[in-house]
């Protein structure tokens, strides 16, 4: 027989103290929330939910209207609203929230999705660099990246237990917050200096590798003159709301797998009319094209920019490492198949784009009746780089608005000039670099996404774990910042000697 229930202002006193206590104990409210209410699993039958259980619930869904998105992930609809049943299909004993946060399969889409991206276009080239080895460089990126997600993830745990919401002032549980608090204000400002400057070169390479795309299907203008029309298109883009070009990323996807299957469809019909490379024109280890390979292959796996963003928004926070070792082993599989496969088929003579080898014979011709295909790839990727610039420009654009003291008040030209001013300073970069694509990759990728994704979240995770840390670990993550540090430098120097024809 049910309990009988409290006195209403009994009820109402209980819940406005649970209020209290759930800003301070989200998390431990919603373990004792699945306590009593255990979903249908394995066939077991659900328990029936007592008052007292819902009057926990009420508790906790009202703190939950006020408590920071960083504390805990929990239900959004009104408990009121709920039969205990629905209040029960809310949560699973996995610790995962049945909301409108991703799941662990979604977790594993998005992250994967994050890390594909256009540096695909330069691995056949980075095989021809270094040979055969950079297959290995390849897994072992793969590898190495993903392990250092998971340090972003636990890192981000630790910081919010060392810096309160109270002394964040509004600091987003991002990288700024994890420069602070293991470095404090000096940290902050070193990681967002870090960030604007990768994302500048970031542009920068996506402008060269579209203006590479673009010639493909107007091959009459010149590299130099459809980079400037980029730019320009791309300016224009930064006035156009982030949500109405966010949805078209799908069409990279797309394009890139059409890429990857043209190259491979073009070495096949080759090899199929004996258009072979000589054994020669393999090798197995070219090392002084080691550097730019590694800083390549770190620029194709860097997500980390997004991880904070992904990890604190997904439903499934303790499977983290599973999704992280599950996406970046996807990615890194299908990087040395595309890698690989564009090497044995072109060899020496794999572009820096390797559209430029679709439907090509090993001199370079077109083959008779498929001039077509390489318009089709490139398209698809012109779309997706033209697009995804402004989501790119715009931290940097309101970062160096704010310093410079614009507001709301701040007239539309004043801001329309300095955007401009902005984005004719990164296209005249691309311009100078038109035609060292895969060096803009394999420089920023060794300068600027070596630190964000290798050395950064190394630093981090020791600085705010090493309390409880081994010897070996230390030793470890020592390791992997010497490796971060080395590559960095040597990747940086043989990028610029390869630049400036040294």
């Amino acid at each position: 027989r049910p309990r009988p229930a409290r006195p209403v202002r009994q009820e109402a006193g209980a819940s406005r103290q649970r209020v209290r206590l759930g800003r301070a104990a989200g998390g431990a409210a919603m373990d004792s929330l699945k306590e009593p209410l255990l979903a249908r699993r394995g066939g077991k039958a659900v328990p029936s939910a007592s008052p007292r259980s819902m009057t926990r619930l009420r508790s906790i869904g009202s703190a939950s209207t006020t408590a920071s998105p960083n504390t805990a992930e929990l239900p959004v609809s009104s408990p009121e609203s709920l039969t205990p049943r629905e209040a029960v299909a809310e949560a699973d004993s996995k610790g995962k929230v049945a909301t409108t946060a991703p799941g662990r399969m979604a977790t594993t889409v998005n992250l994967t999705g994050a890390i594909l991206g256009a540096g695909i276009l330069s691995l056949p080239y980075s095989f021809q660099l270094a040979g055969w080895a950079a297959g290995v460089i390849v897994l072992g990126a793969g590898l190495l990246t993903g392990y250092t997600a998971i340090l972003i993830a636990r890192s981000l745990e630790r910081a919010m237990e060392v810096v309160p919401e109270s002394e964040r002032r509004g600091m987003p549980c991002d990288w700024p917050l994890l420069g602070y608090a293991c470095f404090g204000e000096f940290g902050k400002k070193v990681v967002n200096a870090v960030f604007i400057t990768d994302l500048w070169f970031t542009l920068m390479a996506f402008l060269v590798v579209n203006g590479s795309n673009m010639q493909e299907l107007l091959p009459w203008i010149s590299n130099a003159k459809l980079i400037s029309f980029s730019g320009f298109l791309s300016y224009l883009l930064l006035f156009f709301p982030l949500h109405a070009l966010s949805w078209l990323s799908v069409v990279g996807h797309l394009a890139m797998a059409l890429a990857v299957l043209l190259v491979i469809c073009t070495g096949i019909y080759n090899y199929s009319c004996g258009d072979m490379p000589e054994v020669s024109s393999y090798t197995w280890l070219h090392a002084p094209g080691i550097g730019q390979v590694v800083g390549i292959v770190v620029f194709c796996n860097v997500a980390h920019g997004t991880i904070p963003t992904i990890y604190r928004t997904c439903g499934c926070k303790s499977q983290f490492p599973a999704v992280s070792a599950v996406s970046f082993a996807t990615s890194a599989g299908i990087y040395l198949i595309t890698g690989s496969l564009g090497f044995l088929f072109f060899a020496g003579v794999a572009q820096q784009n390797m559209i430029g080898n679709i439907a090509r014979d090993l001199s370079g011709a077109m083959l008779a009746g498929l001039g077509a295909l390489p318009r089709i790839a490139s398209f698809g990727f012109v779309i997706k780089l033209q697009l995804i610039f402004p989501i790119y420009a715009s931290p940097i654009v309101c970062v160096t608005e704010a310093s410079l003291g614009f507001s709301e008040s701040t007239s539309l030209m004043t801001k329309a000039l300095w955007r401009a001013f902005v984005v004719a300073c990164t296209t005249f970069t691309a311009v100078l670099l038109r035609d060292n694509m895969a060096d803009c990759l394999a420089l920023t990728g060794s300068l600027l996404s070596m630190c964000t994704a290798i050395i950064f979240p190394t630093v981090f995770y020791f600085k705010l774990h090493r309390a409880q840390l081994s010897y070996g670990s230390c030793a470890i993550l020592g390791a992997i910042v010497l490796f971060g540090l080395f590559f960095q430098v040597t990747g940086t120097i043989d990028s610029l000697i390869m630049i400036f024809g040294l």
